[in-house]
């Protein structure tokens, strides 16, 4: 799970446009009431805050005003027997929200564009979530995880001079690698690579190319469940492997990966493969229910402190389940394996 949340995705304005233009914004919620309200926020200093209130005529709202700026907004609406929200670009044009069981956005480039994404992922991820909801489904996950990063990613780069584009680039990044995500920051005009948001995600990539294969770890060490420390250094020096395991018991995906992780396990460790779990919960309780429930029986720390630990830090971990596979030699052979990659890896490797 990404550590970076969703409203906290872009910065103020940061879509300049060169004139004013005006815009016209027609809206339609099925079920709504006559004298029914629904707010627009705007995205502002990280966060969404309220500009608008339109009241309803019957079912039906509108605005107009001028965009001197393309704005990244937000549309929420609740009464009694139904709430919604959702998200949409103001722009020069007419922008056409239709809400019904599903919502639509459309009407100017931004809109289209982001609407077409978001038809697109939507079963992937409505199968997403059940998915989390079945335990041993990891490489599943992992599956559809990666369709949804592909037509992220295409959205992307078709995209990256638009708003729309950056903004799939500021949910997504974190599910590419470094060398994607700073190739894509090259390609972005200087109104979007210049943000702030942008500076410190090519710095933080920059960080994660350390974990890029080939490369040799970063040493540490971390005091285990039972007390005793833990050096990585010294873990790879006595296995043919070492897997290191960012996980938290409040992830969905690592709950749902570490069925395959606790096989992995059983069938290598006894070939030579270790495992260092490194937890990025908080809750002293939570950790270790997760670890007997799931029957995680290999090294286990935690510094309890969440996304403000030293492992992740080091190695600029942005999103769990993270896992870093290494040689005996210290050498980093590949990092975010999963599922079935990371069985075959782990097979390939200690046959060799």
């Amino acid at each position: 799970m990404k550590k970076i949340s969703f409203l906290l995705l872009a910065c103020a304005t940061f879509f300049a446009s060169c004139q004013k233009n005006s815009f016209k914004l027609q809206g339609e919620i099925e079920g709504a009431q006559d004298g029914d309200s629904i707010i627009i926020a705007k995205f502002e200093n990280g966060q969404f805050v309220p500009s608008d209130t339109l009241r309803l005529e019957g079912n039906t709202f509108k605005m107009e005003g001028t965009a001197d700026s393309t704005l990244f907004c937000a549309y929420m609406y609740s009464n009694d027997k139904q709430q919604h929200q959702g998200f949409f670009f103001i722009e020069p044009g007419t922008i056409q929200i239709k809400v019904a069981e599903t919502e639509h956005v459309g009407g100017t480039k931004n809109n289209d564009i982001y609407q077409k994404y978001s038809d697109e992922i939507a079963p992937l991820a409505k199968e997403m979530r059940n998915l989390y909801e079945s335990e041993g489904m990891g490489s599943k996950i992992e599956e559809v995880n990666k369709q949804i990063t592909d037509i992220a990613r295409r959205t992307i780069t078709e995209n990256a001079d638009k708003a729309a584009g950056f903004v799939v680039f500021l949910i997504h990044y974190g599910d590419m690698t470094p060398g994607e995500c700073l190739q894509i920051i090259e390609s972005m005009p200087d109104t979007y690579r210049n943000q702030p948001i942008i500076v410190s995600i090519e710095e933080e990539q920059k960080a994660q190319l350390v974990t890029e294969a080939g490369n040799k770890i970063i040493d540490f060490t971390v005091t285990d469940i039972n007390g005793n420390e833990l050096t990585l250094s010294q873990v790879v020096k006595e296995n043919k492997l070492t897997l290191i395991d960012c996980w938290a018991s409040w992830c969905g995906p690592c709950m749902a990966e570490m069925p395959n992780v606790v096989e992995v396990y059983k069938e290598y460790h006894d070939k030579g493969l270790e495992i260092i779990g490194i937890s990025f919960d908080q809750n002293e309780t939570s950790w270790k229910d997760a670890i007997q429930r799931m029957g995680m029986t290999w090294p286990q720390a935690s510094e309890l402190n969440g996304w403000e630990n030293t492992v992740k830090k080091l190695y600029a971990i942005n999103s769990i389940p993270f896992t870093l596979l290494i040689d005996q030699d210290g050498t980093i052979i590949a990092k975010k394996l999963r599922g079935e990659e990371l069985a075959n890896m782990i097979a390939e490797k200690l046959a060799e």
